[in-house]
């Protein structure tokens, strides 16, 4: 059984903090898309998909595959995901520890636990 890859570099690894990007990553690891075909597909704007295709390009985690013109005058860019897996099963976080200060919304978790 072949041993799961550690991404070890900090830039990769604020990569995979968006689940927009992971989304994006998983079905580019499936056949290479445009980002046009990205946003349908995520519901999302491709002006939002592109901003992530950039920081996916400099992390090196994704790769221009093809570049097509349509039409002579639309260029189509199919984005494939550089990935050694064919998906991203999972990201291990650790939780932030806070201050004195209790986060946000915890005396409101606490009235509704002892209520009753």
């Amino acid at each position: 059984m072949r041993r799961p890859t550690v991404i070890k570099d900090k830039t990769q690894v604020k990569v995979f903090l968006s689940e927009t990007r992971r989304k994006m990553l998983c079905e580019m690891a499936r056949k290479e898309m445009t980002i046009t075909q990205l946003a349908s597909k995520l519901e999302r704007s491709p002006a939002t998909i592109h901003c992530h295709m950039e920081r996916l390009l400099k992390a090196g985690l994704a790769t221009l595959t093809t570049t097509t013109i349509v039409n002579s005058n639309l260029v189509q860019k199919h984005y494939a995901a550089k990935l050694p897996s064919r998906c991203i099963v999972a990201i291990m976080e650790k939780p932030k520890q806070h201050g004195p200060i209790p986060p946000k919304g915890y005396g409101q978790l606490n009235a509704c636990l002892t209520r009753g």
